[in-house]
């Protein structure tokens, strides 16, 4: 998950409100982005941590990822929104999109390296 991760975050660190052409491909994008982190957020639940590292790292990987979730969710609305020609409304997602991805970031880089991720 972690070339996958990486790759679906900085996505959404760059992700800037799309024109209504191009809205239809940001959405299919962001629709596999939302089943990456699902799926990162489902493997990470199974697995238990042993150590006190481990239990902080795996905790700082979930806030994280349901942040990267909320992040992933505001774009696809913005992408909706932009498709529909409603500019102000796709904005204004991506501004809540970009809130939640610059919170999951640090997150992620701390359990990431707690866990020995990288």
């Amino acid at each position: 998950y972690e070339n996958r991760l990486t790759a679906d975050i900085g996505y959404l660190a760059g992700f800037g409100v799309p024109s209504r052409h191009h809205a239809g491909a940001a959405s299919r994008k962001l629709s596999k982005i939302g089943r990456d982190l699902s799926g990162a957020r489902s493997a990470a639940k199974k697995n238990q941590a042993s150590s006190t590292n481990g239990r902080k790292g795996r905790r700082l990987v979930l806030s994280g990822l349901a942040d990267a979730i909320t992040a992933q969710k505001a774009a696809t609305a913005s992408a909706h929104a932009a498709r529909s020609g409603k500019r102000g409304t796709a904005a204004s997602d991506r501004k809540h999109e970009q809130h939640a991805v610059n919170k999951a970031i640090p997150l992620l880089e701390s359990g990431g390296k707690l866990l020995h991720l990288f």
